[in-house]
């Protein structure tokens, strides 16, 4: 986790940034390897994601050894998780693929869990097969239920893409009510898929949050581009996030075509040195 460093230039506390950076911003790479990487460049927090190349790592022992190791080298390394959606539809109207999609992120659930994650992010579903909110309530519930046995949080994360199921600001609060999840407030997701009301959902749903997903854009298109490259992510937004009162994590998220894995890491290095320097003067 990037902490943004006090400076002693006034007596008020300088409140800290907990930037985290997921292995979804290098997708050809097994976990193991995209998480070294960040952690060698000073990233101490870092979410796995089991997506893209690492679809099949909670079964590789040579991933699970690495990542193993990895935190032996770095023993204040944390992770959170982020469980498959490609393969996974929790809001299926067909039985049988909803009920395989919850034993695939139950079977992900144990492979955390051997790695102390306590954040663990699940989508919404495919809404191009007949999902209704209902099913993703039913298979959400199940979930929590076994993630909390584990003392594992899940966060459903606000979908954005096509193919997603959407939902509106009170649907994702029906649903922390009914199954006792939180979310992880994607930003751009937020933004592009209502973009006159991004910033009253997004007071809406602060309270409910533990995580962020964090990316850049030209606003109103729908991209994940390293910090900077774009229009939609600046101080004054993480500013408006700490004033609402948020204390979870955030962090920098997916991948798109033309940047590589490097400009994602360097590049939210760099936005916290700006942020701490404009949080020190502000």
């Amino acid at each position: 986790m990037l902490t943004l460093q006090q400076k002693q230039l006034s007596d008020q506390p300088i409140k800290c940034l907990p930037m985290a950076i997921s292995t979804n911003t290098n997708p050809k790479a097994h976990l193991d390897v995209a998480a070294k990487q960040y952690a060698d460049s000073g990233y101490s927090h870092i979410e796995l994601q089991v997506e893209h190349g690492a679809i099949n790592d909670i079964e590789n022992p040579r991933v699970i050894c690495g990542l193993t190791d990895l935190r032996q080298l770095y023993p204040k390394l944390k992770f959170s998780g982020h469980a498959s959606y490609k393969k996974t539809d929790l809001a299926a109207s067909d039985e049988i693929v909803r009920q395989k999609s919850v034993a695939r992120v139950k079977k992900e659930i144990d492979f955390f869990k051997e790695f102390d994650v306590k954040l663990l992010t699940v989508h919404t579903g495919r809404g191009n097969s007949g999902t209704n909110f209902d099913k993703l309530c039913r298979s959400v519930e199940l979930i929590v239920a076994y993630s909390g046995t584990l003392d594992i949080e899940i966060c459903v994360e606000t979908a954005g893409r096509d193919g997603f199921l959407l939902l509106t600001a009170d649907e994702y609060g029906k649903l922390a009510e009914r199954t006792g999840c939180k979310l992880t407030l994607d930003l751009p997701h937020l933004m592009t898929t209502n973009p006159n009301n991004f910033q009253e959902d997004l007071e809406r749903l602060i309270v409910l949050a533990r995580n962020l997903h964090l990316s850049d854009t030209f606003v109103p298109h729908h991209l994940h581009n390293p910090i900077g490259f774009g229009n939609f992510v600046n101080e004054d937004l993480i500013c408006f996030l700490f004033e609402r009162g948020y204390e979870g994590q955030i962090v920098i998220d997916a991948a798109e075509k033309g940047y590589s894995p490097e400009m994602y890491q360097n590049q939210g290095i760099a936005f916290c040195d700006r942020l701490s320097q404009y949080l020190t003067l502000g």
